[in-house]
């Protein structure tokens, strides 16, 4: 079986090995980010609210105000400072999502930190392995440090987007319990230990979050019911994100959600990507976050780890056009050109191109 290896981003190597033709389907963005993704976080408010409702939740703050302070939030504009040692690079091009955002940050060692912003206000910066915390870093940018690990997970809807992401050993606590899980691999989870119940989002389990060290609480917008909560976890030192993804307008939106937990879990280090991907018969480079290149020398300058791969020197080295990510229905078009590469085909496809050697 041929092997294909896909390359998002610049030094973002995500989730890079030999795949096969699905796997492709699973990475490229092309709108199969998962049906049920798509059920689950369309239903995040109404299932999750009447949820908690019937378990006898305290409410601090009525609903309108809760709808009014979403509504006036707004995320941060492109390119802003927010140290004098990290260097703005780049913005997520999202097709859907107005709920959040992801900025690239670059050190002078060229070490990338990632700044993910909610449309609460609420901000985040990932540290990578072996980064440092900039010393000027402004209070209300919480700290994540990589690998964001022991994840205390209350918003149900994000469930199935950590399982497509294969980051489910990422999370430790759940704020529901086995019995209401209907995702098999979180109910298998939770039934073998492997991710334990922590109470539900207005009576967290903080001595057992605490005690196992947890890394990130993600909650839903319950939580802005009450709001002490929330702020008790963070006096424990643990970073709160509150998902939004039940605010998109479009129902695509809610399913783009799935890029920002991805940058939170996936953590391929350059060793594993290189032993994973290197015997890859054709590498496909993503242009969807840096835009496209043209030869395989532009690849090489991103990424020179990748110059002893099998496909880089045979010349079999590919790049999407710009337009692939948005036209999400055109999955047909995308095999077909995928079946042209694997028949030898050297010309250009409706939205893979070969780069020059």
């Amino acid at each position: 079986m041929k092997k294909i290896g896909w390359i998002t981003g610049k030094k973002r190597l995500l989730r890079l090995a030999g795949l096969s033709l699905m796997g492709v389907l699973l990475l490229s963005g092309c709108g199969n980010t998962g049906k049920s993704a798509v059920v689950a976080a369309s239903s995040t408010s109404a299932s999750e609210t009447s949820n908690e409702a019937g378990k006898g939740s305290k409410v601090s703050q009525p609903a309108e105000n809760v709808d009014a302070q979403v509504a006036e939030a707004s995320l941060p504009q492109p390119g802003e400072a927010i140290s004098a040692s990290l260097t703005w690079k780049s913005r997520m091009e999202l097709a859907y999502a107005t709920q959040f955002a992801v900025d690239t940050y670059e050190d002078a060692d060229g070490m990338q930190y990632e700044a993910v912003s909610v449309a609460d206000g609420s901000r985040f910066l990932l540290i990578p392995e072996g980064g440092k915390v900039p010393e000027d870093l402004p209070d209300s940018i919480q700290v994540l440090k990589r690998p964001v690990k022991q994840i205390y997970l209350v918003a149900t809807a994000t469930m199935d987007m950590f399982r497509m992401l294969g980051a489910l050993p990422d999370i430790r606590f759940s704020g529901t319990d086995a019995s209401g899980w209907y995702i098999p691999e979180a109910k298998e989870a939770m039934e073998n230990g492997s991710i334990l119940y922590a109470g539900k989002y207005s009576e967290p389990d903080y001595e057992r979050i605490v005690s196992e060290g947890c890394g990130l609480a993600i909650e839903n917008t319950m939580i802005l019911h009450s709001p002490e909560v929330k702020e008790k976890l963070e006096s424990f030192g643990i970073p709160v994100l509150v998902d939004h993804s039940s605010y998109e307008a479009h129902p695509l939106g809610r399913t783009e959600w799935i890029r920002l937990y991805g940058v939170l879990t996936v953590n391929m280090q350059m060793e594993e990507f290189y032993a994973a991907a290197k015997e890859s018969d054709y590498l496909i480079y993503n242009s969807t976050i840096d835009g496209e290149i043209h030869s395989i020398s532009e690849l090489l300058a991103k990424a020179p780890v990748l110059k002893d791969f099998k496909a880089v020197q045979a010349g079999n080295v590919w790049c999407t056009t710009k337009n692939l990510y948005q036209e999400s229905m055109s999955v047909g078009a995308m095999l077909e050109d995928i079946h042209a590469i694997f028949s030898g085909s050297q010309e250009d496809g409706t939205y893979l191109y070969k780069l020059q050697s």
